[in-house]
This record gives C-alpha cells, sequence and structure tokens, in this order.
C-alpha cells in the first residue's frame, strides 16, 4: 500500500504517487458538513443576552473543529428552537416574590418591580404545550376542533369539537358526514391527545378498534350532527374495549368524566398565547 485510504492528497502525496507511476487514483469528493444548535434559550454570541439564556457557544467551536481538521465546505444552520412544531414557545418565571410573569422572551428588566434580572425566584421554564400531532401518538384518543386549530381558531362557546381514535401505528379513524375516514393525518397535527390503556392492551385497543369500525352503523347515510357523531364512535369503541373504569352511559359521561379536564388545560394555554400575540408579558398573582 502506497498511500492509506482517506489520506488527503497534498502535493508530497502526489509525488509519491508520480514516482511509483501512478497518473491516477480513485478519490472521495469533499464532503459538506451541516452544523446545528438545538434550544430553545441559545443565543447568537453578537447579541445582548438576557437572563435565564446562554450564548451558543457549542457550534462555534465545532465550525472550528470542522476547519481545523480540513473541512472547508462547511454550512451554519444556526440555532433551532427544541419542538419543530406550531409550539409558540411561552415562558414563565418569577422574579418578584407575589407575582408570575409569562413571556415569549424573558426581559432584562422585571416588569413587576422595574429593576435589572440578575436572579430568579423560580428559572425561566416553558409552559408545557398541550398539543401534539396524533400521528406520534398510537393507542390513544384525539381531539381537534371541527374547523381550524386549536391556537388561532377555537373559541369554546362557539366551536364544535371533533374526537378520532389513533391505532398502534398512529392511523387515525374518525367518524363524520362521509362515513369512518381513516388516516387523514393532515387534519391531526396540532390536537389534545391522551393515552387511556397500558401497553398490554395494545393488541386488545386494535381489535376492539377494527370490530367497531365493521358496524354498518358508521355509513355516511345515518350521520348525525346530534344523535350519530363521531363521539357516539368513539363512546362504542371504548364500551367495547373494556377497560377498568373506561365504560361510560352516554355521550355527556363520556366529555364530563374523559374529555372536559383535558381541554380545560388547552383552553387556558390558549388564553396564555392569545393574550402575548398583543402584549408582551402577562403577570399573574402567584398564592
Amino acid at each position: 500500500m502506497i498511500i492509506n485510504p482517506f489520506t488527503r492528497i497534498g502535493p508530497a502525496e502526489l509525488g509519491l504517487l508520480a514516482a511509483t507511476g501512478r497518473k491516477e487514483v480513485i478519490v472521495a469528493t469533499r464532503v459538506t458538513v451541516g452544523v446545528l444548535s438545538i434550544g430553545d434559550l441559545l443565543e447568537e454570541p453578537e447579541n445582548f443576552i438576557t437572563p435565564g439564556y446562554t450564548y451558543d457557544s457549542n457550534r462555534i467551536s465545532v465550525i472550528a473543529l470542522l476547519k481545523d481538521k480540513g473541512v472547508d465546505s462547511i454550512l451554519d444552520f444556526g440555532i433551532v428552537p427544541d419542538n419543530m412544531n406550531n409550539n409558540p414557545d411561552i415562558v414563565c418565571f418569577r422574579h418578584c416574590p407575589r407575582k408570575n410573569v409569562f413571556c415569549r422572551r424573558v426581559p432584562a428588566t422585571c416588569p413587576v418591580c422595574s429593576s435589572r434580572i440578575q436572579d430568579f425566584i423560580v428559572d425561566p421554564f416553558r409552559v408545557p404545550y398541550p398539543f401534539a400531532n396524533a400521528a406520534h401518538n398510537p393507542t390513544s384518543i384525539a381531539i381537534r376542533p371541527s374547523r381550524g386549530g386549536f391556537l388561532d381558531d377555537y373559541e369554546v362557546t362557539r366551536d364544535d369539537l371533533h374526537v378520532g381514535i389513533v391505532d398502534s401505528d398512529g392511523r387515525v379513524v374518525e367518524f363524520d358526514k362521509d362515513g369512518l375516514i381513516a388516516n387523514d393525518v393532515d387534519r391531526w397535527t396540532d390536537c389534545v391527545v391522551f393515552q387511556v390503556i397500558p401497553v398490554a392492551w395494545i393488541v386488545r385497543w386494535d381489535e376492539t378498534l377494527s370490530f367497531v369500525s365493521k358496524d354498518v352503523r358508521w355509513k355516511s347515510v345515518n350521520y348525525d350532527d346530534i344523535s350519530l357523531n363521531c363521539f357516539d364512535f368513539v363512546l362504542e369503541f371504548l364500551n367495547n374495549l373494556g377497560y377498568a373504569n373506561l365504560k361510560f352511559a352516554s355521550k355527556e359521561d363520556l366529555c364530563e368524566r374523559l374529555i372536559l379536564s383535558k381541554i380545560q388545560k388547552a383552553i387556558r394555554y390558549n388564553s396564555l398565547y392569545r393574550a402575548l400575540k398583543h402584549q408582551e408579558y402577562l403577570l399573574s398573582d402567584h398564592t
């Protein structure tokens, strides 16, 4: 062997190849390397840093290391947030004893006492995002507005909710005016999802969904906004599933015991999100 594989060809290597009568050799194209940092509380080094944030030093170090190793085709993708969905990243912190502050970005000055923030009583944390992609949550119940999305469109006093069942492969099965619809995943990317069974019940979950779906009741001609809708389908499924206390006397019982508590968290989050669309921060009493 004249030159080890993956050796960078420079003047010395060219001379060695020529001395052994090699005019051509097989080479590999130089690679292009992409570098990014992931995090919601990172800041570029040239920018002013606010409390709770950290300068992004790792990406700079990695890029310098790559250049030092001879990689000259580098794509700098900058800072990418933790969540690639529609999460607006609402942050909460407490600087003064009796007030929580909700905001999209931690300010340099406390909006309660107007002093420069040096430390916190409660460090900044991201408020849990209550919405998820149904396809990423197998064996679950999924809820979305019948029109639009939760964040920008849903009004609790105006809009109806639509509910579906997610099988173990992430396919959503729902019942509406077109009958049973399977895997219309684009409409279920930001919804409230919750799992109600342990892993041991996954096979039973799929078997029950397949059995209930075969019932002729779920043909489009039988659909009625009031008397036979998506909630009837989920009610029938859960009552046939037979797990623990997941049996319900009516759609009203289903909503009261299982669904309302999940939706209330989403409604509270919506209130925060919509308030912060029009103001920099929101204060709430700490009790």
